[in-house]
């Protein structure tokens, strides 16, 4: 990996993996609606500026119904839905366990992509997503009589996660055809997000006059950095690495969120959530290493096959 790329990798895991901490301080005066809504419009800011600064992105793009409609789709799946559920989750659920449980996308691509985009899953994949799940059930510890709330709540960051997997396989299928610059689509799907979590409540970002200086700088910054900056960064990471590179920044969310959950929010955590924690992160490292495997053996697979 190159120096930049490095640098992207790390600034980036430390940037997803503190939204976590920062949706908890948020909401001490904002509601999970008006976090996501004031999170995605800040984002919105940031990618339009990086989007229209660039006379070629611009002169490029074309605001087609299809363009707009697949945005609308992928604005969705992968921003206003899966920030409202996390932002709701974070209520009763420790910004830790969030974290943890919002790490565990690649399992549910992993899931998925065989189902929706015909892709194999491989022995090896398998096994990591079935030990990701399980790492998963520790979290949950449902036999130790956790209240239902937070059960619920912590349900709620793992359907946003599997939106997160499944906003992958949208783009795959529906976005990229298109032809959009990798910029035209980070932009597009933000600003359709915040549109669509405007008209749920369209004055809820007025909390942003009211809510304090402390709860104003954590939201400004959740949606400055940890959502138009973080995603100007993914774009060219992922542009510059590997597919199992990029995803491994996974990794470092988990930790990074976990360490400030613990540090900075003086959060409780039991053994059993550390037992869990490690047991999720190495089903994430087989599934990914699967993933790359079976990747290989296709690629092999489609040469012996032209060679023939």
């Amino acid at each position: 990996m190159r120096s930049r790329s490095l640098f992207d990798f790390v600034v980036l895991g430390f940037v997803w993996g503190s939204a976590y901490s920062l949706i908890a301080v948020a909401l001490e005066g904002m509601t999970p609606l008006q976090v996501a809504q004031v999170r995605t419009m800040g984002g919105a800011v940031v990618l339009l500026i990086v989007l229209f600064v660039s006379s070629a992105e611009r002169n490029a793009l074309s605001l087609t119904p299809k363009f707009l409609v697949a945005m609308l789709g992928s604005g969705l799946i992968s921003t206003a839905a899966p920030y409202l559920l996390i932002s709701w989750g974070e209520t009763k659920a420790p910004s830790a366990i969030a974290g943890m449980l919002g790490a565990t996308t690649p399992i549910f691509t992993a899931i998925m992509a065989p189902i929706l985009l015909k892709e194999r899953l491989g022995f090896r994949r398998g096994v990591g997503v079935a030990i990701g799940l399980g790492g998963m059930l520790l979290i949950f510890h449902p036999w130790q009589g956790s209240a239902r709330g937070d059960v619920v709540a912590e349900l709620a960051v793992v359907v946003a996660a599997a939106l997160y997997g499944l906003s992958f396989i949208y783009l795959k299928r529906f976005v990229y055809p298109i032809g959009a610059s990798t910029k035209a689509i980070a932009a597009g799907q933000i600003v359709m997000a915040s549109l669509v979590l405007l008209c749920i409540h369209p004055t809820g970002p007025a909390v942003l006059f009211r809510a304090g200086i402390r709860v104003d700088s954590a939201i400004l910054t959740l949606g400055i950095l940890q959502t138009g900056f973080a995603a100007v960064l993914s774009v060219r990471l992922v542009k510059s690495v590997t597919a199992s590179v990029s995803s491994s920044v996974t990794y470092l969310i988990a930790l990074v969120s976990v360490f400030e959950g613990f540090v900075f929010q003086h959060q409780s955590l039991g053994v059993i959530f550390f037992v869990g924690g490690a047991v999720t992160m190495i089903g994430l490292v087989i599934a990914s290493t699967g993933e790359e495997s079976t990747r290989r053996m296709g690629i092999r697979r489609s040469r012996a096959t032209t060679a023939s």
